[in-house]
């Protein structure tokens, strides 16, 4: 016996599917995503550096359109085969399925703050 049911909290996840987690996740992935594209362009060239907001647009592009697009996608193929699965689940479970690159790219952030300062306290 499990202090926790979870045939319970699956009952409660399908009536009741949370759609501003992967909205946040997302819009975190964007900035992080830019913020490091913009600080890789700084490290490469140093003289003339210029912030470059095109990189928002394309993270946007990239992360929405995996976490909106490819669900609907598949959402149409489903129907299409006869399956039945709900097109929010799916928003929910590709939304989601990207919470780990999260704790992944704040890693790569501190590992670069590491090595710049490694490094220009060599010099």
């Amino acid at each position: 016996m499990t202090i926790f049911n979870v045939q319970l909290f699956d009952h409660q996840l399908c009536l009741l599917p949370c759609r501003y987690g992967p909205f946040w996740i997302c819009s975190t992935l964007v900035f992080v995503a830019a913020a490091l594209g913009n600080y890789a362009d700084y490290l490469s060239n140093n003289a003339s550096w210029q912030f470059n907001i095109s990189k928002v647009n394309w993270a946007a592009g990239i992360f929405y359109g995996y976490t909106c697009i490819l669900p609907l996608i598949l959402y149409f193929f489903f129907n299409y085969i006869g399956a039945s699965v709900g097109v929010v689940r799916l928003w929910c479970l590709y939304g989601y399925s990207l919470f780990a690159f999260i704790p992944a790219s704040v890693s790569f952030f501190c590992t670069l703050i590491l090595e710049a300062c490694l490094f220009t306290s060599i010099k």
